[in-house]
């Protein structure tokens, strides 16, 4: 439903025949018939076409929604991990300088 949404023009437009000065926002009957092929013709679009892609449309974005904020907590937990291990590797590197200032032999603290 998405991709086919973003396919249709929404315009401003008015009724032929109607006061130009009355305009209208929306996609045409003709764009949103070729974009879904709901309703009896392409010169209509009925409340309830319109409303029921419109729902659909958001029932989509939900579920987008939820997978990113599902991508986004594994990336969050991949970071954490990921200072962890940085933190550590400073502190072993912090060590093992502090044992080469005092003159000591380097052997990695952290090796048996």
């Amino acid at each position: 439903v998405l991709r086919k949404l973003s396919t249709v023009p929404i315009l401003k437009w008015n009724v032929r025949g109607a006061d130009p000065a009355i305009q209208h926002l929306g996609p045409t009957a003709q764009d949103f018939f070729t974009a879904f092929t709901l309703g009896h013709s392409n010169k209509h679009i009925t409340a309830g076409d319109l409303d029921g892609v419109a729902l659909a449309a958001i029932q989509a974005l939900y579920q987008r929604a939820l997978q990113k904020d599902q991508k986004v907590q594994q990336l969050t937990q991949a970071v954490e991990e990921l200072r962890t291990a940085y933190e550590a590797l400073q502190a072993r590197m912090t060590a093992l300088l502090e044992r080469m200032a005092q003159g000591a032999t380097l052997r990695d603290p952290a090796t048996p």
